[in-house]
């Protein structure tokens, strides 16, 4: 299954914030700087918006991400079809990553990370973020740019092995995009995120497991064919449509 950059066209009719003039400099202002690499416009549209439609502000986080990416070549590893090593494949065994078919009233996305096997000796922190960061890349070149995401990061079943597997470099670099809430109740979570958003096996009101849009995350992300994927999405449509 191949993925493609959202069209530009599309984002700037979608939104008149992006001002195609902004969008143009900042193209020109990426061919200037000698130390980074070619940006695409679609890309640079994506940094513009989640800056507020801040000239400098979108300057400043391109340079980043282009930085970051360099420093980190192997969690930004795309290979065609698959998507990523073998080893992506049996992760998805491992942990839960996906981002919630619904949107917030403010456009946000909801992206869930959990463990799904807690045995520590399998876990692997350095894959965990790379899994992280090609779902957020398969839905927004696909879905397009959205005002926001709101991370869920469920800390159930972690353990110290957990934590010696994490690399604080990594760390440090991925909390320069991240304001961070910590909740000791669950109950706390729903004052910020409503049920509405939450898998049914954690309590919440949607009409799918984690299971579920797990799978189907998986499926996008590696070989599976497009009947494979057309009928995980069947299903989760039918349960929606069920709980409405």
């Amino acid at each position: 299954m191949d993925f493609k950059l959202g069209n530009c066209e599309t984002e700037y009719k979608k939104d008149p914030k992006i001002k195609k003039h902004d969008i143009q400099e900042l193209l020109k202002w990426v061919k200037e700087q000698p130390d980074m690499p070619k940006v695409k416009e679609y890309v640079l549209i994506k940094c513009y918006q989640v800056c507020d439609y801040n000239f400098e502000k979108a300057k400043r986080l391109t340079k980043f991400l282009c930085h970051f990416k360099n420093k980190g070549p192997k969690l930004f590893v795309f290979s065609g079809r698959n998507y990523g090593p073998p080893k992506f494949d049996t992760f998805f065994d491992l942990i839960y990553c996906f981002v919630v078919p619904r949107t917030t009233p403010e456009g946000y996305r909801i992206l869930y990370i959990g463990l799904k096997n807690f045995d520590s000796l399998k876990y692997e922190f350095k894959i965990r973020v790379a899994i992280t960061i090609k779902t957020l890349h398969m839905v927004i070149m696909e879905q397009g740019v959205c005002p926001g995401y709101i991370m869920i990061s469920d800390s159930h079943g972690t353990a110290c092995g957990h934590s010696r597997a994490a690399s604080l470099s990594i760390i440090r670099k991925i909390l320069y995009f991240y304001h961070l809430h910590v909740y000791s109740d669950v109950n706390d979570l729903y004052k910020d995120v409503s049920k509405d958003y939450i898998p049914k096996d954690l309590g919440g009101n949607l009409a799918y497991t984690r299971n579920e849009l797990n799978e189907l995350t998986r499926a996008i992300m590696d070989i599976f064919s497009d009947a494979e994927v057309e009928k995980l999405q069947t299903k989760i449509l039918k349960a929606e449509n069920k709980s409405e």
